[in-house]
């Protein structure tokens, strides 16, 4: 005896949720970035960092601050970005 198959039952089991694609999304564009930035300052406390940060997102240049496990925080920046970026905070 062969089973038949309805469509809108294989729907619901092949297609993810929404939520699932944006987290999906989300962690693929993390890791395209990260991959091409490079740490610029580092062993930073949050008040150095922001000051970092702000200054050069004002100058549109992108920048990302992360926190260590000691509570440092370390400010990275694009690869092709990093001679505007040490201009910019010299």
């Amino acid at each position: 005896m062969r089973k038949t198959l309805d469509i809108r039952q294989l729907g619901r089991c092949v297609l993810p949720k929404p939520a699932a694609c944006r987290l999906a999304a989300a962690g693929l564009c993390a890791l395209i970035l990260n991959a091409c930035n490079v740490d610029l300052y580092g062993n930073l406390d949050q008040q150095e960092a922001n000051e970092m940060l702000a200054t050069l997102l004002r100058h549109h240049i992108l920048a990302e601050r992360t926190v260590g496990k000691d509570g440092r925080f370390t400010v990275a920046v694009d690869e092709k970005s990093i001679a505007d970026a040490i201009g910019v905070l010299d």
